[in-house]
């Protein structure tokens, strides 16, 4: 399994069904040309649409329901995400999918689109992204926002 190929199929779905998203964490920052590691799929829905999105989701094998984790409070107006696993061989992909109070909160509403191959995916914008992220303490998220800060190429 590759997961640009899981996100693919993912978005094609939504899409195929009218399903508001936007790719965010990891796979986002190395959309926004800064390349990391990641091992995980972080989709944010508006709340309207999330049982929606996790069924599309169980259509292109993510059918493993880990449930609800709740995030810490914050002003984002996201606080909460549903978990599901891709298992396929040995190898598995987790999918988060962050449920956004509504499709009108400010972050959610930051979206651009972008080309991967000959597809158009939805994924939130890098100032979003960043303040996304300017909520964690993590390590990661920290050197997450230096690059794409970085306006160097």
């Amino acid at each position: 399994m590759e997961i640009v190929d899981e996100l693919l199929a993912l978005s094609k779905v939504l899409e195929r069904d009218h399903v508001p998203y936007a790719v965010c964490g990891g796979l986002a920052v190395t959309i926004h040309g800064r390349p990391r590691l990641t091992i995980d799929i972080n989709v944010v829905v508006p709340k309207s649409a999330l049982d929606q999105a996790i069924q599309l989701a169980g259509s292109v094998g993510f059918d493993m329901q880990e449930g609800w984790v709740y995030l810490p409070k914050n002003d984002l107006g996201i606080n909460r995400l549903f978990r599901l696993t891709k298992v396929e061989g040995g190898e598995f992909i987790t999918l988060d999918l962050l449920e956004a109070d509504s499709d009108a909160i400010r972050l959610f509403a930051d979206r651009v689109r972008v080309s991967i191959g000959d597809r158009q995916i939805t994924v939130l914008s890098r100032a979003a992204i960043i303040e996304m992220k300017s909520r964690s303490t993590r390590t990661k998220d920290i050197l997450d926002i230096e690059m794409l800060q970085d306006e160097t190429d």
